[in-house]
């Protein structure tokens, strides 16, 4: 693995995959898996198996998270009239995230989410040179941040934010960002909730799981990445 893949000495344990990146295979996995639950047929439970599976291998922590949000979500949804059944799949949740964040290889805190907490602060701060407005789209890779020496990731130039929240504010601003939660916020609230709306409970969840994403990662600067976020929009706004 050492010798097929561009990682430094800290991503050794991470699959390569044919996209070369273990974070963008788990964004893809965690942004489809909710699709395997539209259907109740054998074969599809099994596709949903192996994709969690195959989630659990890339040791992404954001695409991890982003599953088990988005899943919560899905059924909490579909079960929203069933107290019982909604207090089992919290406490489900919250168990099983607890297990698994227990491990080193996916709670991150402890290392600053793997450099990511200095790159949000220095991105906070570039925000403040235009809070309103924003620099315009790219900006953040046009200032070269470099990290600093004070952990084991000094050294490493960043391209992204790593939270494109943060990385929307520099480009379009805070102004930008309102709009944009206004707008998921309509989707949200205009949701259908129907028992019948089994597809669309798939497809807000699939766009929940993009915005957790957006958290850690940077979806919405990949574009087949965004293309899913868009499909998941889409289809919560027309279902």
């Amino acid at each position: 693995m050492r010798n097929i893949t561009t990682y430094k000495d800290w991503e050794i344990n991470h699959i390569a995959a044919l996209l070369d990146h273990p974070n963008m295979v788990g964004n893809f996995l965690a942004l489809s898996i909710p699709f395997f639950l539209l259907f109740e047929t054998p074969i599809y439970a099994v596709g949903a198996g192996l994709c969690c599976l195959c989630l659990c291998f890339t040791q992404s922590s954001t695409s991890i998270m982003a599953f088990f949000i988005s899943s919560l979500g899905y059924f909490l949804i579909k079960n929203v009239k069933n107290l019982k059944v909604v207090v089992g799949i919290v406490l489900a949740v919250c168990a099983l995230t607890l297990v698994v964040f227990s491990s080193p290889k996916f709670n991150k805190v402890q290392n600053g989410l793997t450099g990511r907490t200095e790159t949000w602060k220095y991105a906070i701060e570039k925000i403040k040179d235009n809070p309103i407005f924003g620099q315009g789209t790219g900006k953040f890779a046009t200032f070269g941040f470099t990290q600093g020496q004070s952990d084991e990731y000094s050294g490493m130039r960043w391209e992204f934010v790593h939270n494109d929240y943060l990385e929307m504010a520099i480009n379009v601003g805070i102004l930008g960002v309102v709009l944009f939660f206004f707008l998921i916020g309509s989707t949200f609230l205009n949701f259908n909730l129907s028992p019948e709306n089994r597809a669309g409970f798939s497809y807000i969840a699939s766009m929940v799981a993009f915005l957790v994403i957006m958290v850690g990662s940077f979806p919405m600067e990949f574009a087949p990445c965004a293309l899913l976020g868009m499909v998941g929009f889409w289809g919560s706004e027309r279902l």
